[in-house]
């Protein structure tokens, strides 16, 4: 039935750039240092974009989420999978920092974000709520109204929620090593 099937369009440049990425993504990474969160430090804004990278505190609402930011250009939100971190996508942001403004957060209850102990904390519209929260912060930070999502592992199946819940925010949706 093809009203059950959504296409989301994608910049070839961005294909190969998640192409690579799952390539270097199978190589494996180790963290042997985690960044300090410094929740004061501002998210760029469209006008003076600064493509340094950042590691910022965002709050949800109901958690903060430890976030690195890097790059100038459309929004790009990368989610983790499990029991991975932000740091899984580290080779990958640096090279997309080159043409986007990168977002890879801790998702809630990974490394630095932080961590409910109430089983409820981790149902799965709270998920999805916490990455539209991200995406709003990045559409904010570069003036875009649409988000790239990428998703890999238990990130991807978010990420399948999240464009399920506001397609509208969405550009375009890339889900690695994950079941549709």
């Amino acid at each position: 039935h093809r009203g059950a099937i959504c296409y989301y369009p994608l910049d070839m440049s961005l294909f190969r750039f998640l192409f690579t990425a799952l390539f270097l993504f199978t190589l494996g990474c180790t963290n042997d240092a985690s960044p300090a969160i410094d929740a004061g430090t501002p998210l760029p804004d469209a006008a003076t974009c600064d493509p340094q990278k950042k590691t910022i505190s965002i709050s949800t609402g109901d958690v903060n989420l430890n976030v690195i930011t890097e790059g100038c250009g459309d929004p790009i939100v990368m989610l983790h999978g499990f029991p991975e971190f932000s740091y899984g996508w580290e080779y990958v942001q640096e090279k997309l920092a080159d043409e986007f403004f990168v977002m890879v957060p801790d998702q809630r209850g990974y490394n630095l974000s932080d961590a409910p102990t109430e089983l409820e904390a981790y149902e799965f519209s709270k998920l999805v709520a916490d990455v539209k929260v991200l995406m709003d912060k990045a559409k904010e930070a570069t003036g875009k109204s649409k988000v790239i999502l990428v998703g890999h592992d238990w990130g991807g199946g978010i990420a399948w929620g999240v464009a399920a819940a506001h397609p509208d925010d969405i550009k375009g949706l890339v889900i690695l090593n994950a079941p549709h």
